[in-house]
């Protein structure tokens, strides 16, 4: 029995020992976590503010590349609304040309078929054949007569309504122009405003930005006039080309209707009769030509179409059958038809000497001969129709046994303006890039939810200062900056670089496979980001606006 006692009193003892030591270990754990809770708190709150400054970073980016490109990309279509603009322009000339060309050649088919008609009226005597070649050449004189006539008073009121149309298009591409600059300052704003409304602009900013929108396209542009051509060197050029598309735009019905009628036919002529032979030579062209009379610049829309019969043989000389001759011996058919510049005050256009290339009627400079889109250069008048002389030379005298008065050769369809106002640029730089526009945005440190600015704005928190991580290095200027470019960029498409050949597919590319840079007369200007110039973020550095 007392040996039982003496276990329990040795474990009793033993018990109180142990929990004794367990009470001694007790609250380690809490004081080792104290120790690294100030770390853990600075790391996330550090984490926090910068994943938030992040972000607004990236925002802030986003709502500059979207404002600047947004604002360019009016730009970009404005530039195509005017390159569109100016190409109906000429598209409507050319419809003018057409009419003019057409007239031209139903009058020369009209005095071809009654030339034939005073031919079977000579010859109606032989028997059997002649009086059904004279009522032959009767219906075909009648049936050109009446087709003459409807072209003749359809063909006025339809080049009035063209005229009318180019004089809208170019006031409506002067409106649009205006707009754009005027809604894009607009744009700029709204679009701050959609992407971030707490971003804002400095005045200095603002002023900055819409300045530059202002110059880089405004100033990059310019209105050109008819009438300050005689002051002017660079208007004087840009008309020149203006003119020069709308030559080079023409068919090969308006700029050639040259052809040879038939075969050459072997008829004793001559001493030598196997070289001569007769043929008929179809020539005729319509051109927009560019007279200066009064010290004024007229275009007018001139067309000319001769028929003429041709011989060639070797008449006899001194050294015996050797000379060579080709003639002209019997003009059939002639016609004419222009619509000219009211400016010329005439209802007649002088062919016998084509004045108006245009090199000679702009003495002031000689600049745009660099810049000629006129394939054929505008050299041979009317497609060297005067080569059928004799021909060419009835569109001045009426021909009276077809009962024709001398008014009947004033061919003037209708008076038209010519060459309107229209919008191109001024530099005659070879480029493909555009006006830029930079957008410079920021953002203060009180529209973005760090800690420092929630704190600020709950005055029931109240951090530590050792929890504050912005003292040890806050946001530079207490502000974020982001800046932006964008340009308008041209690119004509190519398609033999694509490898596709399918027949729907729309041609855009050039079929002289010339280098085309960016130009006021073809729509494929497109918007596209770019690196902002450096030299520019120096500038804002200096002046104070960015740090």
């Amino acid at each position: 029995m007392q040996v039982f006692y003496r276990y329990l009193l040795r474990r009793a003892a033993a018990n109180a020992n142990l929990t004794r030591f367990n009470q001694r270990q007790t609250g380690y754990a809490s004081v080792l976590f104290l120790a690294i809770f100030a770390a853990i708190g600075l790391a996330i709150f550090s984490l926090y503010d910068a994943g938030v400054v992040a972000t607004e970073r990236v925002r802030l980016q986003n709502t500059a590349d979207n404002v600047a490109y947004s604002t360019t990309t009016m730009i970009t279509r404005d530039m195509n609304v005017i390159a569109i603009t100016n190409r109906a322009m000429v598209a409507n000339q050319i419809a003018i040309g057409q009419v003019v060309a057409l007239a031209s050649w139903t009058n020369m088919i009209h005095e071809f078929t009654g030339n034939l008609e005073t031919i079977g009226d000579w010859i109606q005597w032989i028997p059997y054949v002649g009086p059904i070649i004279e009522k032959l050449t009767n219906v075909m004189h009648q049936g050109t007569t009446v087709l003459r006539n409807a072209i003749k008073t359809g063909s006025g009121p339809f080049i009035k309504a063209q005229d009318r149309l180019i004089a809208l298009l170019a006031n409506l591409q002067l409106v649009n122009h205006n707009i754009t600059l005027a809604s894009g300052i607009s744009l700029y704003k709204e679009a701050i405003k959609l992407n971030d409304p707490n971003v804002k602009a400095s005045p200095l900013v603002s002023a900055y930005n819409i300045t530059k929108f202002i110059q880089a396209y405004g100033g990059s542009t310019s209105y050109f006039k008819r009438r300050e051509i005689q002051g002017d060197s660079l208007s004087a050029q840009r008309f020149a080309e203006f003119g020069n598309v709308v030559n080079d735009s023409r068919d090969r019905m308006m700029t050639n209707r040259n052809y040879k009628v038939g075969p050459r036919i072997t008829v004793p002529i001559g001493c030598d009769p196997f070289f001569s032979g007769i043929w008929a030579e179809k020539y005729g062209g319509t051109d927009f030509t560019i007279t200066k009379k009064n010290r004024e610049y007229q275009w007018s829309w001139t067309s000319l179409d001769t028929f003429s019969f041709w011989e060639r043989y070797r008449s006899i000389s001194w050294g015996g059958c050797r000379k060579k001759r080709t003639e002209e011996f019997a003009p059939l058919g002639w016609g004419a038809a222009h619509a000219l510049d009211e400016e010329l005050h005439s209802e007649i256009y002088t062919y016998r000497s084509r004045k108006g290339v245009a090199e000679n009627a702009f003495p002031n400079t000689n600049e745009w001969k660099a810049v000629n889109y006129n394939r054929n250069n505008n050299r041979q008048a009317w497609a060297n129709a005067w080569r059928n002389n004799y021909a060419a030379t009835g569109v001045y005298r009426p021909t009276r046994h077809q009962g024709e008065r001398k008014g009947d050769i004033y061919y003037n369809l209708e008076k038209t303006a010519g060459l309107r106002k229209f919008l191109d640029f001024k530099a005659d730089t070879k480029t493909d890039i555009g006006p830029e526009f930079t957008v410079l945005l920021q953002k203060d440190e009180s529209k973005i939810p760090t800690r420092k600015t929630l704190d600020d704005k709950n005055t029931q928190a109240d951090r530590s200062d050792k929890y504050k991580v912005e003292e040890k290095g806050g946001m530079p200027g207490q502000q974020l900056f982001a800046l932006a470019s964008a340009a308008p960029v041209f690119s004509r498409p190519d398609e033999v670089k694509s490898r596709s050949n399918k027949p729907w597919m729309i041609k855009w590319s050039r079929q002289d496979k010339l280098r085309e840079f960016g130009n006021l007369y073809n729509p494929f200007w497109q918007t596209r980001l770019q690196k902002s110039d450096d030299n520019l973020i120096k500038v804002l550095i200096g002046l104070g606006v960015i740090s």
